[in-house]
């Protein structure tokens, strides 16, 4: 395991190293310069280029990069072009809001993906059975934006049930700890605030959570399907045991690896892939910090949401490889 640990570690440096060198450099491939959106109520040229020397764009491209890897090494990414704050703080500020969302979704994918994958797994080849595929399809088939921009319409604009996009409700006052509002709530038996932050959350959650859900009901089918037709759930049948306890005592123990690798993977997928969600429904995580600053040429903000981004999808991955191994104990990491 150490040795495994070690390996996949060192892959992990080497990713990052790549993905730093491939958004370094592609992101200044963009047209427009970002001095002079940042500067545009600047109207002297000395003025300018004092700013250009100050964030260090005046030198060469590649010994920008390697000072901006010597710096990132040590946790200081400089400082965003527009705000002046620095990088590292805006993303700690906007990492609790994707984690929150990327949880929720994921929760909300597992609920739904895991029932609607073991019912038809207990009537295969039924009317339900061929109803949830088509459900699933779809569900695969529908770009997440869209459905947040349906379900946006229809909850937000016509019932208007639900808020149009935000996180929280600014006239109702409360202190964060966490930077996350539902465990704050939680913890402070603030069932109010509990409730708003509920309701900001349930659309965009809901959206990717469907989405997840889609692949969890295919993957949970199958996997399913496959352990019933095992000789243990033939055994288990020949002693008498009802068609609901074969499958949850037996089947779907034997069916979780894949079922765990997948939810890990969109978990990692949601934290670095809610962009559009964000952007849609104006949640303020790295998803929309990463869109601004695109679209504002800040170059700092964007290699460092990136390699941020990139190193949580990667613990990710590595935190799926072990807890697969420990679902199924006969799996070797080597």
């Amino acid at each position: 395991m150490g040795a495994y640990l070690l390996r996949r570690l060192v892959q992990l440096v080497i990713s990052l190293l790549a993905v730093s060198a491939v958004v370094f450099f592609a992101v200044r491939l963009v047209p427009g310069d970002p001095i002079g959106i940042a500067a545009e109520t600047v109207r002297e040229t000395s003025e300018v280029e004092r700013i250009r020397r100050a964030f260090g764009l005046d030198r060469p491209v590649v010994e920008q990069y390697v000072s901006f890897l010597a710096a990132a090494i040590r946790g200081d990414f400089g400082r965003s072009y527009f705000s002046n704050a620095p990088v590292a703080d805006q993303l700690l500020a906007r990492l609790p809001a994707t984690i929150e969302l990327a949880l929720a979704a994921t929760l909300v994918g597992l609920s739904v993906g895991l029932v609607t994958g073991l019912v038809p797994g207990l009537r295969p080849h039924s009317w339900l059975d061929t109803s949830t595929q088509v459900v699933g399809l779809t569900g695969i088939s529908i770009p997440p934006f869209v459905l947040g921009l349906i379900l946006m319409s229809i909850f937000s604009v016509q019932l208007q049930w639900l808020p149009v996009g935000g996180r929280f409700d600014a006239a109702q006052p409360f202190d964060l700890r966490t930077g996350l509002y539902l465990v704050d709530a939680l913890a402070a038996r603030r069932l109010d605030v509990l409730a708003t932050a509920l309701r900001y959350l349930a659309l965009p959650a809901v959206t990717l959570g469907l989405f997840v859900a889609a692949f969890l009901t295919r993957i949970t089918r199958g996997t399913v399907l496959e352990a019933t037709r095992q000789d243990y759930t033939r055994t288990a049948r020949a002693k008498g045991l009802s068609e609901s306890a074969i499958v949850l005592r037996h089947a779907l123990p034997n069916a979780l690896p894949p079922i765990v690798t997948v939810t890990g993977l969109q978990f990692g997928s949601l934290l670095g892939g809610a962009v559009i969600i964000e952007t849609v429904f104006s949640w303020p995580g790295l998803g929309k910090l990463l869109i601004d600053a695109i679209n504002m040429r800040d170059y700092p903000q964007v290699a460092a949401s990136v390699l941020l981004l990139a190193t949580i999808y990667g613990i990710v991955n590595l935190a799926v490889d072990i807890l697969y191994q420990i679902v199924d104990p006969r799996i070797r990491l080597g």
